[in-house]
């Protein structure tokens, strides 16, 4: 299982999608990044509301629907890169 630390750390330098169970058991798949690159301009407000994440899950841009998401680490099924 990969850790939270590995996963941002792959997320700051590529694209990843990133398949997941959902607290419903739905599967779901995203396709997201901390890669400044694709990260929307936001003042510091708005910042930390979008990063602020538990220990437990991640808060990741989603690239298809423009907007902040999260999933928890231990919900992760599989991830690949983008790049």
């Amino acid at each position: 299982m990969v850790t939270k630390e590995e996963l941002k750390k792959l997320l700051k330098s590529t694209v990843l999608t990133v398949n997941f169970k959902k607290k419903d058991n739905t599967l779901r798949k995203i396709v997201c990044t901390l890669n400044e690159e694709y990260l929307p301009e936001m003042d510091s407000k708005e910042e930390k509301k979008a990063r602020s994440e538990s220990s437990d899950a991640i808060a990741v841009w989603d690239l298809e629907k423009q907007d902040w998401r999260s999933f928890r680490i231990d919900s992760v099924i599989n991830y690949e890169s983008n790049q």
